[in-house]
């Protein structure tokens, strides 16, 4: 296996279970009914996860925290029934000294990992929100004003979009660098990335904040977009769907700004874009299908010119 760096890792031929799934999916309570029947068995059961956040092992306050912050490579401590270690490397190069003792190993997340995995699937209704992306764009020529401040109802476009993808993911980010009403002022923002250009930027930006996630991404100009859409994309998820999102029936074209994006997707359009620029064509050449059933003429229309806004307006209100 291989560390956060790329360096190759060797876990010494360790028999390894793989299990991935996504937060909330049951994991940890199904580890605490497979541990015990792997242990009756007599055999010596060790587990490794990966987490894409922060470790927090030891409480705040207690003298092992302390030391370990205060700068200690190594950690140990110890009782009459266990021995707790913590040691401050970033990758597992320990790992088979940790695990020496060990039949066999459980290991968590590592989606890249050598070892074939099995997925956990929340089916009794864990939480499971992915992150919100909302593409906020520029300036825009026809309208006249930046589509971000546009008035719809008693507020802009872009304080709608944001309170709806606030609504259905865990957290949500305005991606781009058109301007912003007041109320969106404080809101968590991402840089375009650079080497990309147009909306794909916006999409590179947010997979390399969070590259484990799957996100998804909203455009500003979809005026007539609900809360009912974006939390049908959400629930359609399933393991091995890497775009989850609307293709037209009547051209083919796939809806790139209201789509739900697996984190292997965003990775594969990172590596190879070749210097494309629409991220249709980047979808199209690998692979992305969509789905016609997704089509919502009305909820997928975008607001180009000042007619637009005003019909979709009167929509809004029937």
């Amino acid at each position: 296996m291989r560390d956060y760096a790329g360096k190759e890792i060797e876990m010494n031929n360790l028999p390894t279970i793989g299990f991935c799934g996504h937060s909330g999916s049951g994991k940890t309570t199904m580890f605490e009914k497979l541990v015990p029947l792997l242990s009756a068995r007599g055999l010596r059961v060790g587990y490794l996860k990966h987490d894409a956040h922060r470790l927090d092992v030891d409480r705040e306050g207690k003298d092992t925290q302390r030391l370990f912050n205060a700068g200690a490579n190594s950690v140990a401590a110890t009782s009459p029934d266990e021995t707790f270690v913590r040691l401050a490397v970033t990758d597992v190069e320990h790992a088979p000294w940790v695990f020496s003792e060990c039949d066999v190993v459980i290991a968590e997340g590592y989606k890249n990992g050598p070892w074939e995995k099995i997925w956990v699937h929340p089916y009794s209704g864990g939480r499971d929100l992915p992150p919100g992306g909302l593409l906020i764009g520029g300036k825009s020529t026809r309208m006249g004003t930046p589509k971000s401040l546009l008035p719809f109802g008693a507020n802009s476009l872009s304080e709608k979009q944001h309170s709806l993808l606030g609504a259905v993911c865990d957290k949500v980010y305005l991606l781009g660098s058109g301007p912003l009403p007041q109320t969106l002022s404080t809101a968590d923002r991402l840089s375009d990335a650079p080497g990309f250009t147009g909306p794909l930027a916006a999409l590179m930006s947010a997979h390399r904040h969070a590259p484990d996630a799957d996100w998804l991404f909203l455009a500003v100009d979809l005026p007539g977009m609900d809360a009912e859409y974006l939390t049908r994309l959400k629930n359609v998820r399933s393991p091995g769907a890497r775009f989850i999102g609307a293709r037209d029936p009547w051209d083919g074209a796939l809806e790139p700004l209201a789509s739900l994006y697996a984190s292997q997707l965003l990775s594969a359009m990172a590596g190879r874009h070749d210097g494309e620029t629409s991220i249709n064509k980047v979808l199209n050449s690998l692979g992305a299908e969509g789905s016609a059933e997704l089509f919502d003429a009305e909820r997928l229309k975008n607001a180009n010119i000042p007619q637009d806004l005003v019909m979709l307006q009167n929509m809004a209100h029937r």
